[in-house]
Formats: structure tokens, sequence, C-alpha cells
């Protein structure tokens, strides 16, 4: 079933028509809350805090330790977000209509690749 989300995803983002690129107006602050929330709920975050405290047997409180761990996985995926935001932005503007668009059908192809692969591997 996963697969063949995938492939109509993949498919959907093919034929999708490009948006305009129009800077959107946002306070400091209204970012930093969304690269929280996006932080918090980045599975890549989450595995990294559960691996690491796994892996060091880190359970439960151990004081300062812990707190250090926690602190620097957080400030990591913070910085990285912040790092995309950056690359982001400096290159909207050199993006117009014909690289959007091949943009799509490339990110489509690979979703309904992924899906396709999926979808014969579960058939062994």
């Amino acid at each position: 079933m996963g697969g063949s989300l995938l492939i109509l995803i993949g498919i959907g983002y093919f034929f999708r028509p490009p948006k305009a690129l129009k800077p959107e107006r946002s306070s400091p602050g209204s970012d930093l809350v969304a690269a929280f929330v996006l932080n918090l709920t980045n599975p890549t975050t989450v595995l990294s805090f559960l691996a690491v405290l796994a892996a060091l047997r880190l359970g439960g409180y151990h004081g300062w330790q812990s707190l250090y761990l926690v602190a620097g996985i957080w400030t990591g995926g913070m910085g990285w977000w912040m790092f995309l935001s950056v690359v982001a932005a400096h290159f909207r503007d050199k993006f117009g209509h014909q690289a959007m668009c091949w943009m799509n059908r490339v990110a489509g192809v690979a979703i309904g690749g992924f899906g396709a692969i999926t979808v014969i591997l579960s058939r062994r």
C-alpha cells in the first residue's frame, strides 16, 4: 500500500504545474517558531535523540550530562534547518518557471521510482 501511495504521489508531482515563487513576508519570531516545530517533528532528530540516549544508556535522569547531550542534538538540528533556509532564500530568485517545472518532474520520477521499487521488493 505504501509503495502504491508513493507512485500516486509521484504522478501527482510529475504533472503538477509549478507555483510562482513569491517571497513571503514573515517575522523572525514566526520563522524561529516554525523552525522549532519543524525540528521537533523531524524524524531524523527524534531518532538521533533515541539512538544516542540508548547507546549511552541515558534512559533516566543523569544530571547535566543528559542536558548537554539533548542541547547539542537540538542545536545541531536547528543549525541544519537554519542553513537550509539561508541556502533556499539565496537561490530562490535564481529559479524560473521552467526550472521549477523540471524540479517537479524529477521529484515525481524519484518519488514514483521509490514507490515502484517498494512494490517490486514487497512481492519477493
